[in-house]
């Protein structure tokens, strides 16, 4: 039977920075070959390289839909960990984007 360890803050600290340390040493990749799923009061979490370079824009880009408040990003107080919930950038992409598909896409799409 597993046992169930508690953990104090500072354990809980250096915890997440074991789990950083490990990430820069080998990024991207755990033992199954995919990347962890890090979570934040138990709903998946994006880390930001990740949108980056997802949506192939740049981190000064989604900075300007932070400012804007389209999207909320948590940052580190110490070092430069940054990501977005998976449920606010679902609410980013759904209110930023639309099907080619949809009825209304030719009326709603913008020329750039």
């Amino acid at each position: 039977m597993r046992q169930t360890q508690t953990m104090d803050l500072p354990q809980s600290a250096q915890a997440g920075v074991s789990l950083t340390e490990q990430r820069v040493r080998s990024p991207c990749r755990n033992q199954s070959g995919n990347r962890p799923q890090l979570l934040f009061r138990g709903e998946p979490i994006i880390l930001l390289d990740d949108i980056v370079s997802g949506l192939n824009v740049s981190e000064k880009t989604v900075k300007r839909y932070r400012d804007a408040g389209k999207l909320e990003v948590y940052e580190s107080i110490e070092g430069n960990i940054k990501f977005v919930l998976q449920s606010d950038l679902d609410r980013f992409l759904e209110q930023s984007f639309i099907s080619s598909s949809h009825p209304e896409y030719r009326t709603v799409k913008r020329k750039s």
